[in-house]
């Protein structure tokens, strides 16, 4: 691809609302940062709540997503694979993605605005024509969570991204930092994995659960 696309890193604050409360995001406290670095076909996304902290690690070349977490001393890890619509798969319904043809200002940046529907979620990608630029080619397989389709649609990554959930909790992410910066190899990495059958979840069709006993 000829054109400059963005590497490097992102950090939204993550605002929650809860839908009972009818509390404002102004007024919200953010509960948690999150952090997206990108390279070529990879990405990683962490967040940085030192409690309850959550690694996603999608390799482009496996078109395969790792999907960690902590409990106590152990790190833990479930595979996807990312060529699958997960909603497509579950209902026979593809996630629908629609271009908002109105202008909203977020970040002070004007953006368009994407609509993602699902059967269980609402979400709203805003983005700024020509701001942080992505190569869609790159993630032309990644039809989970209807990235591949986002990003043909924009060609940038979000400033701002509201997604809403069938009880009405809705969480907020508001870019607060951009990184231009060429990132190591080595953090895209995939984790070393056995299998946690310990903790395997019972039922069919259940992601297998693997256990990371090395990782970066």
């Amino acid at each position: 691809m000829s054109r400059e696309v963005f590497e490097g890193s992102l950090t939204y604050l993550v605002y929650n609302e809860n839908a009972a409360s009818h509390s404002k995001k102004t007024a919200s406290v953010p509960t948690d940062t999150l952090r997206i670095s990108i390279h070529g076909n990879c990405y990683l996304i962490e967040t940085c709540n030192t409690v309850h902290k959550k690694v996603l690690l999608y390799r482009g070349d496996e078109n395969r997503l790792y999907s960690m977490y902590s409990s106590g001393e152990d790190v833990y890890c479930t595979l996807f694979d990312a060529s699958i619509d997960e909603q497509f798969a579950q209902t026979g319904k593809a996630t629908q993605v629609h271009s908002v043809d109105s202008t909203f200002v977020k970040n002070n940046r004007t953006c368009r605005k994407l609509l993602i529907y699902t059967e269980n979620n609402r979400l709203s990608y805003y983005y700024s024509p020509g701001f942080l630029p992505a190569n869609p080619e790159a993630f032309e397989e990644h039809f989970m969570a209807a990235l591949s389709t986002c990003l043909m649609k924009s060609n940038c990554w979000p400033v701002a991204v509201e997604n809403t959930d069938s009880t009405g909790q809705t969480s907020y992410y508001e870019l607060i930092q951009t990184n231009f910066l060429t990132l190591p190899e080595q953090i895209f990495i995939p984790p070393v994995l056995i299998p946690a059958d310990e903790l395997q979840p019972p039922g069919i069709g259940t992601k297998q659960l693997y256990k990371v006993i090395k990782h970066k």
